[in-house]
Order: structure tokens, then sequence, then C-alpha cells
């Protein structure tokens, strides 16, 4: 069946307002699906809560079929404002059968689990098949405030034109996170964790597929080891 969205989307597979975490939700979307919505935007959860100090677990978003994004697109497995985000995941799976999910707005960003003030561990960004994102999208698999560790991304398929980091901390230590790369074309940096105080134990590993731009193990702008 055709879906068509025509204004701003906010899809959540589970969300808390007042207190209490949010665990094992799930979105998917499916079909022949497109949102149009050059001028809005379009956001999905697999988990959210606005209470801040919620930890946001085990929540995922999967992407099937031919979907198309024409809007500034933010797509989160799970995301806290101050809570730890643990195991959470986004996973693209279009391929020649199923059809081509694509990005055609250039602000695009994928988040496995995000949190504006706390920690990200041990989240998943996975791109499979016919997934295609436009200009100067960024994919995490873990953005936490405070500290990024244990995240991934992991590409087996598609065309990314932007950022691709497993592991991203502004302000904190991002460490043993890792990008896995089999197959696909990427054209801009990859970076297997980045970390403000230090970077340690990160990994990018390309066993197939094509990377055209710089890839950095990890990157810490006061302290960098074993990457």
């Amino acid at each position: 069946k055709d879906t068509t969205f025509n204004n701003s989307s906010y899809i959540y597979g589970g969300m808390s307002q007042v207190s209490g975490d949010v665990t094992g939700n799930a979105v998917t979307i499916s079909g022949n699906t497109t949102f149009l919505s050059n001028s809005s935007k379009v956001l999905i959860f697999g988990g959210q809560s606005i209470n801040p100090d919620a930890a946001i677990t085990n929540n995922t978003v999967t992407i099937n079929g031919t979907i198309e994004f024409s809007g500034e697109t933010s797509i989160f497995g799970g995301q806290s404002f101050k809570g730890e985000v643990k195991g959470n995941t986004v996973t693209f799976n279009s391929d020649t059968v199923d059809g081509i999910t694509t990005f055609t707005n250039k602000n695009s960003f994928i988040f496995g689990g995000a949190s504006d003030k706390g920690q990200a561990i041990n989240n998943t960004v996975e791109i499979n098949g016919n997934t295609t994102f436009n200009s100067d999208s960024q994919i995490y698999g873990g953005w936490g405030y405070a500290g990024a560790e244990g995240n991934s991304v992991i590409i087996s398929g598609g065309n990314i034109t932007g950022l691709v980091s497993g592991g991203y901390s502004p302000i904190g230590e991002a460490n043993y996170n890792k990008v896995s790369i089999s197959g696909g074309n990427i054209n801009g940096l990859v970076s297997g964790g980045y970390g403000n105080e230090a970077a340690n134990n990160n990994s990018v590993i390309i066993s197939d597929g094509t990377v055209l731009g710089s890839v950095r193990s990890g990157y810490g702008t006061q302290d960098a080891s074993s990457n």
C-alpha cells in the first residue's frame, strides 16, 4: 500500500512524558512510503522521553521497502535528554527486491542512540542494500554528550555522502566504538570514534566497498590510543 505524509511528521514507537524509562519499543516503516516535507521536518523515534533523566534502552527503528524522505529528517533508535541511551538500533533493509530508501535532503541525521547530556552505550546503525543518503548526511552509531562507548555503524551496501561515526562525544570520551564496512559507497569522513577528552580502542574495519574521504579509527583532542 502507498502511504504519503505531506506535512511535518513525528513518529514514536514509545514515548514517556513524565517519569519512567522507555524500553523495548519499535517502529517499522515498509511498503511504498513518501515523506513530502520539503520545508518541514520528519522525526522518528524508536523510544524517547521528555523526562530528562529517563534511560532509553533496546528500542528499534526498521526501514524496509521503497521509502523517500524529501525533507529534513532525523531518525533515532533511542533518544534522551540527560539519561543513558543503551542498546538501541536503527536498521535499513531496502534491497533490489523490496525497493530503495532515499534521503534527498542534505539535512539527514541518523542515530542508533543519542543523549543530549548523558552517555550513549552499545547503540547501532545498520545499513543494508539500496539506501541512498544525499549531500552531507550524518550517521552516528551513538552520540553522547557526556560519553560514547561500544557503539557501531555496520554498512554492507548503499550510497552515503557525509559523515559516518561509530561513536561521538563533544565533551566526554569515545571508547570501543566501531564502523564496519563490507560494501557500498561512502563519500565523506569515516570515524570509529571521536571524543573531546579521549578516544581509545576505536576501529574502522573495511573489507569491501568504496570509501572516498578520510578514515580515522579514533580521534581525541586530548588523548587517543589503541585505535
